[in-house]
This record gives structure tokens, sequence and C-alpha cells, in this order.
């Protein structure tokens, strides 16, 4: 919409186009329209009125156009007492070309000769642009027309194909027998900037003839190719409906008749700049713009709404870094595993979704494997009754490749008892998620197995978890193979959410979420303060996302250490959720049963800093220290483990592998620095007891 005022008729307009983008136009809306159907009728919009006279009509088929065309032409030179100069084309046989494909009715050129006879030359000059691929055999033109250019020419002097122009004059010959132009010199109508040519006015360009192999269809329906040389121009009394996007036209006349659907209505009138300058040359279909539109379309306006609060959230700096992708259709899934069936406010009425309404959960769509495809210097001979089905792919299996595992097969001592802590080797299924949060629970179970495996068997995937690690030491799995164990049960449990494909990664949220859930961790209460509603939910997770919440009494971005955060969190009066009643966000006031051998916090896209350690009282007081950070940055999870006399590991799948790094101690390092790590920022944060 390019409206430029706002009267009460151009709100009414502007409400009504909204509707009509999504084919949910309400009778007052189809009420307002026909106010602006031409008429004699008091009241009615004139055609006779000057600001309409001679502007360009939208309609929605080439035919009309070309009619309309035609007669404005003869009506222009009429109301400017001149007369219509009549210039043709020169045309030939393009008899090398080849047949259309796809197309019977377009038959091979059998021409011996490249010379058009007179009486056929004659039927080509008559059919319309439509017929000729939109270069006019004929060309009618008297000084000051306007005029369409329909090729792009010269982009740096603004002659583009599209743009408005007005006839000045011309050079032609007639040496052929009929008037051929051979420059023709046109004043442009409101270009992008000014163009000033030696020895012209301003805004003032040549045109010259053009060769163009066009496809004529023939009276009798064939298509026939010839060579024709012509300035690439129409007459400007008519417009597609395709031809008239990106315009904004302050006198916008328009013809809905046989506009086929609601999008073609929607790009007629939405070239409007205002609702005085609008008018409509006869009735239209109501039930073309009402009803609803079809389930794909409110699913791409759904998507496109989707990227839209995207945008908008990573403009304003507070996306989650979980929401990353490279393809629209990773960003919206990672969209929707954040946000279930929350809707983002603003949305349009007639494509808003709930969770009575649901919007369907994106399918993967596996990325193709890329290729160089060499040219074969061997024929290949086809086989009788073998079909070789080109499309098919093996599927590579899940384990590390081969090489990579022969090397690590026989597990060494060192790896049963570590000095030093250990990692996993990326997989190419983007396992990075998985080796980052493996590796710091890994090593701090190392450090004292007894404890760690009493302790962190709360649920069944550390459960699992533990076993494998347990198998680890027995020389019986690799690191790998523990790793891919649980990434196939999670898999299993939702393979969107943890997929085990290139081209999908995993949440590190997601997976802290289902690997530290548990049962009676906790209570949270939801209460409104309008409507004085309460409703309690188990807190099932000690993997809790800092991003979500924002303090009732704190000031936008006072939230600055992890421990302000915490007593936020835990505090009775509570804190603003994301949950909404009474076009509100509701109190949030949670607690826990005991105190956690472990946290993890997801503080991606926040203002909130870490800190090495803090004191957490639920019955009894417990010192919590940094364990773990995971980084994300470039598609790609990378962590650093601090081990119990605080030195600080480095380790990332695809770079080190197996291997960890050593950089500093913890009781050196400045909290900034364990902010960021090589290149990478801080996703999540993992504090644990000493065992």
């Amino acid at each position: 919409m390019r409206q430029r005022s706002q009267t009460p008729a151009d709100r009414q307009l502007r409400k009504a186009l909204e509707n009509m983008r999504y084919k949910a136009c309400t009778l007052e809306d189809i009420e307002f329209l026909r106010t602006r159907i031409a008429g004699k009728g008091q009241g009615r919009p004139k055609l006779s009125n000057e600001r309409f006279r001679h502007v360009s009509i939208i309609a929605a088929r080439n035919l009309q156009r070309d009619k309309i065309n035609e007669l404005g032409c003869i009506q222009y030179a009429e109301d400017t007492n001149q007369q219509l100069s009549h210039f043709f084309s020169v045309d030939r046989w393009k008899t090398e070309s080849a047949p259309g494909r796809g197309n019977k009715k377009r038959s091979k050129s059998t021409q011996e000769s490249d010379i058009i006879d007179k009486h056929i030359q004659k039927l080509i000059w008559d059919l319309t642009p439509d017929c000729t691929d939109h270069v006019p055999g004929k060309l009618s033109l008297c000084k000051g027309m306007p005029v369409l250019i329909k090729r792009n020419e010269a982009t740096e002097c603004c002659i583009t194909n599209g743009a408005e122009a007005r006839v000045v004059s011309w050079h032609s010959d007639i040496s052929t027998g009929v008037p051929i132009l051979d420059t023709l010199f046109v004043e442009l109508i409101n270009p992008p900037r000014s163009v000033q040519l030696d020895g012209l006015p301003l805004n003032v360009v040549p045109l010259t003839k053009q060769t163009m192999t066009i496809k004529c269809r023939m009276p009798n329906d064939q298509y026939e190719q010839i060579s024709r040389q012509q300035i690439p121009i129409l007459p400007n009394f008519a417009m597609t409906d395709y031809g008239s996007q990106g315009r904004t036209r302050p006198n916008n006349v328009v013809d809905l008749y046989n506009c086929m659907s609601h999008q073609s209505y929607y790009t007629c009138l939405s070239r409007s700049a205002s609702t005085e300058g609008t008018i409509l040359l006869q009735g239209f279909d109501p039930k073309k713009i009402m009803g609803g539109a079809s389930g794909y379309l409110r699913q791409e306006f759904r998507e496109l709404e989707i990227l839209d609060e995207i945008t908008k959230l990573r403009h304003s700096g507070i996306l989650p870094g979980h929401i990353e992708g490279h393809r629209r259709n990773t960003l919206v899934r990672a969209y929707q595993h954040w946000k279930k069936n929350e809707c983002p406010r603003h949305v349009h009425p007639a494509i808003k979704w709930s969770k009575s309404d649901p919007l369907k959960l994106l399918d993967y769509v596996e990325d193709a494997t890329w290729s160089i495809v060499k040219k074969d210097s061997t024929k290949n001979k086809a086989t009788k009754g073998s079909i070789v089905n080109n499309n098919k792919t093996i599927p590579q299996p899940m384990m590390t490749d081969d090489n990579a595992l022969k090397v690590h097969d026989s597990l060494s001592q060192s790896e049963t008892l570590p000095t030093v802590p250990t990692g996993f080797i990326w997989s190419s299924t983007y396992s990075c998620a998985y080796d980052a949060l493996f590796t710091i629970i890994y090593n701090m179970w190392t450090e004292n197995q007894r404890k760690w495996t009493e302790k962190l068997k709360w649920n069944d995937h550390l459960s699992s978890l533990i076993n494998n690690f347990h198998e680890l030491q027995q020389k019986e799995i690799t690191m790998e193979t523990c790793r891919d164990r649980l990434r196939q049960k999670f898999h299993e449990l939702d393979r969107n959410r943890f997929p085990m494909r290139r081209g999908a990664g995993t949440s590190i949220m997601d997976l802290c979420e289902e690997m530290f859930q548990g049962a009676e961790l906790g209570i949270r209460t939801m209460s409104c303060k309008v409507c004085d509603r309460q409703e309690s939910h188990n807190i099932s997770t000690l993997a809790l996302e800092c991003y979500r919440l924002d303090g009732p009494t704190l000031e936008s971005g006072s939230i600055k250490l992890i421990t302000d955060w915490i007593g936020t969190y835990l505090s009775k009066n509570g804190i603003y959720s994301g949950q909404r009643c009474c076009r509100q966000k509701m109190l949030a006031a949670s607690s826990l049963q005991s105190t956690p051998r472990l946290l993890a916090f997801n503080v991606a896209s926040t203002n909130i800093i870490l800190v090495k350690q803090f004191a957490l009282k639920i019955t009894t007081k417990k010192n919590f220290y940094l364990r773990g950070m995971i980084y994300h940055g470039d598609y790609h999870f990378t962590c650093r483990y601090v081990d119990k006399n605080g030195d600080i590991w480095f380790n990332d799948g695809i770079e080190t592998g197996r291997a960890c790094t050593k950089e500093r101690n913890i009781q050196t390092t400045a909290i900034q620095d364990l902010m960021s790590c090589r290149g990478k920022l801080i996703a999540t944060i993992i504090y644990a007891q000493r065992m």
C-alpha cells in the first residue's frame, strides 16, 4: 500500500486492502469499494474529471490492454488536434530457429528464404502486441503521447523496462516503402534521477530500434519465429496488473471485472496513493475477495509473519542465539520449536494461529549433496532390462568414518582414567550440540564417578548416558558410539527437535531441557493481577531459559549478573513471564523443593554476565561452581570445561577432536574473557556443586 494521505476514506481503503490481501474483505469493505465505481450519479467519481484524462488504465489481460491502447491513441490525437503517424517494423523469417519446446501448435520454420510475403507481412503487422511477445508490428504515435518502455536499453540513463515517458520527436525513413522509426526521442516521467544528455533537454533520451527474435501467434494459432527490428515501446493508455507492480499512482484507474483472483484485485488497488485518486471503471465480483484464502497461501503468509518477527527481534537485539539458520525452512522451524503455537502480535486475524488452530510444523527438507560432475570419456552402454535410479541415495551410517574409528578402537589406559579432559569427534550430521554438552558432563563424571553416578541418575536420559560412560571405561565402546546412542534415542523421541541429518542442527537449549528434566523439581505458580486467575505447574527441568523472563520492578537492561537473575527467578513476588492473560503478562513465582546438584542456564542474546561461583540456599546453603560454558556462532557449538583444579580446557569436535586444549586457570581469567571464545558467543553456562 502506497497511500500518501490520511483522510477517513484513506483509512477505509487501507483497511479494505489489508483484508483483501488475505481474501477476507467484509461487507463494509465491499460497500466502500463500490463507492469508487465511476458513474453519473451524485457523489460518484467521474472519468471525465481532468485528473483522470489519458491516465493509464490497469486491466487484467493483455488483450484488454492492447485494445485500450489502440483506442487511446486515436482519442489522444483527437484531443490534441494531431494526426497519428504510423511506423512499421522490419521483419524477416527466422529460418534457422528450432521449434519451441512443449507446444505442439508451434511449428518448425519451413521457409526457404527469410523474406516474408507481402500478404503475410500485412497479417503479421496487424497482430496485436499480445501475439508478438509485446513487440508491436505497428506503432501509432504523435507528440506528447504517453508510452511505456519495454526493454532495458540503458539502465544508467533510466531507460529501463517499465519506465514511463512521453513522445518528443523522432527520426524515420521510408526506404523500404513504409515508414520505419530509426530513433525516437522521449521525455522520461518522474525518473529515479535526472538525466541530462549533451544536446538534449533535461530527461529527454533517445531510443533506437533493436533486433529481437520473437514468437508470433498467427491467426491460425500456429507459432512462427521472426526477427523483428522495432523500437521496444508500447502506448501507455493501459497496462496489466502484472506490469503495474512497484508503481505508486496518484491517479489510479482500474478495471477489476476480469481480475482472476484476490491477489490481482490487491495488486491493482494497492497502487493508489489516495482514495480520491482511485476510480473503478465498472463493477466487480465480491466473491473473489471474500471467504478466506486457500490453506497453502495462509501457511505462506504465516511463515512470512514469523520471518518478520525474527527480523524484528534480531534488530532489537533480543533474538535468542539458537534461533539461527541459513535457510528459510531452518529459521521458521527453530522459531516454531521455541514459541510452539504462540502467535506474534499484530498478525491479521485471518491468518492468526493458536492452540485451537495451530500452525503446522514445517517438515524437514534434506540438503542436497553437491558434487562436481565430470564428463565421462567412455560412453555407457544401456543394458536391456536394467533401470538405474539416479535420484536414489544410499544413506550413510551415523557412526564416525571407519578410518577414524580404527584409530580409536583400542582405548588406552589414559582414556579409562584420563589425566586430561576428553571430548568427542564431530560427526558431519551436526553433532556439535551433543559434543559440547557431553564433553562437560563426561569430564565432570570422571572426576568422581561414584558420587556423580549416584547424583546424576535422576532421569532415564542421564541414566542411559552414565551406563554408556561405564561401557566406555570398560573399553567396550568408543566416545562417539556413546554419543550416537543418545542421539538416536533423542531422535526417536522427537525427530524434528533432534534431527540426525546434514543441514539440521539441534538447539543446545532443547538438548539441555531434555537431558536435565525431572519430576517434582519445584513449583511455578502463574497469576494474573487483573482477574486473579492462578495456575500452578511443576518445574520439569533444571535447564532454565533466561531470555524468556523480565523482572517486574527492574528496568530494561538492569539484570547483569546471573545471580541477579536467579534471585529474581526465585523471588516470592514473582516475575513477568511470557504467558499472557487479560492482555498482559502473568506473574510467575518459582520455588525449588531442594537444592539441585547441577543447573544449566541459557543466556544467549541476553545481557546476563556469568559469575565464577555463587551460593544458593533452598533448604541449606550450597556453593555452585562454574563447570562448563557452551559457545555458539556460525552454526556450530564449542565448549570450555573447568576441572576441579580450576583449569580451563577448550574443545571443538571439528578442530581438536577428542583432545582438549588447556588455556588458563579460572582464577586468573577475567569474566569478560569467558563471555566469548574464538569468535563465538556464550550460549549456555553450567554450574555444579563439588562432589
